[in-house]
């Protein structure tokens, strides 16, 4: 029998994130029916700045007492977070090498919405990778 990873699904995840993914091949399984726990990566992420890091979370709708799956965890959109973080990534990336190669499919996660968190990070993550 053949073992298979069960990994978390991020927003934005770290490198160490897809080194785990690219050794690991199809030997893994993406987690939707976990609970979402609050202060995890799952709608969190930091980013470098030249005034050192800076924390971006992606805002949910506050469920009921009950956990959450990650998979029915909804975003909220009650202020504007997406111009807010690609605004950050902007000023944060803008001179690096290569970010306008990716400038353009990049924003299209900072202005569409999405109505589920997993599918959110699921897409990003997927875009990632093949970057």
């Amino acid at each position: 029998m053949q073992n298979t990873a069960i990994l978390p699904l991020f927003y934005l995840p770290p490198v160490g994130y897809f080194s785990l993914l690219q050794k690991l091949g199809e030997d893994f399984l993406i987690e939707k029916h976990e609970h979402l726990a609050k202060q995890t990566y799952r709608n969190r992420a930091s980013i470098y700045s030249p005034n050192g890091k800076l924390d971006i979370t992606v805002p949910v709708v506050k469920g009921s007492k009950t956990h959450t799956q990650m998979k029915d965890v909804r975003i909220s959109y009650d202020f504007k977070w997406q111009r807010l973080h690609w605004m950050s990534l902007e000023s944060c990336y803008r001179s690096s090498a290569y970010f306008e190669f990716y400038e353009d499919e990049l924003s299209r996660f900072y202005n569409q919405k999405f109505e589920f968190l997993f599918d959110y990070n699921l897409e990003l993550v997927e875009w990632l990778s093949k970057s």
